[in-house]
């Protein structure tokens, strides 16, 4: 009945955070356009941050839907568990790097040349880690390491941290504060 008096072809606010359909309401504009402003300029690190059944994920989907490319491969970890070399090894995967799944931490420096070379072909990537506030402290670091590929090609690499308020708080302490400076 509701379908076809509003012409929806699905029921609209199911629990699946797919992206569409999407309602704006308030400050959900504006992180959208925050979100594709970061995407489209390339911005190194950006995050988003809000309470639990804001519309996060939902958020994000959206964006990443309006800046689709052939040029921008796009990365979602399994899960924010990850250890450092897990995330180096699917990076690599991504890259379709050969030997990926043996990639080491010290390895990151190859992985950094498989990266300028794709970026020289003119392709993007985006690394996107949702309930980024659960992420292990190493592999938050790594991250951050990661951010650094970006200095010497601009706009190839970049990260896309989504989390609770728990991440923000945490990125306030004094130990992160060279990942806080870098968020967009």
């Amino acid at each position: 009945m509701y379908l076809q008096f509003f012409g929806m072809s699905r029921m609209p606010f199911g629990a699946r955070a797919d992206g569409e359909p999407i309602f704006l309401a308030g400050t959900h504009s504006e992180a959208l356009a925050t979100l594709v402003y970061g995407l489209v300029s390339a911005k190194p690190l950006i995050m988003l941050t809000g309470d639990v059944g804001l519309g996060k994920t939902t958020l994000l989907r959206a964006a990443l839907s309006k800046v689709r490319s052939s040029k921008l491969r796009l990365l979602s970890l399994p899960h924010p568990l990850m250890q450092p070399q897990d995330v180096l090894r699917l990076l690599g995967k991504t890259l379709e790097m050969p030997g990926a799944d043996l990639l080491r931490l010290p390895d990151v420096g190859e992985f950094h040349r498989a990266m300028l070379v794709a970026a020289g072909a003119g392709k993007r990537f985006a690394l996107i880690i949702d309930e980024a506030q659960l992420l292990p402290p190493l592999t938050l670091e790594f991250v951050r390491l990661l951010s650094n590929l970006d200095a010497v090609s601009r706009g190839f690499f970049y990260i896309v941290l989504v989390g609770q308020p728990e991440l923000w708080v945490r990125l306030q302490r004094p130990e992160w504060r060279h990942l806080r400076q870098r968020i967009a």
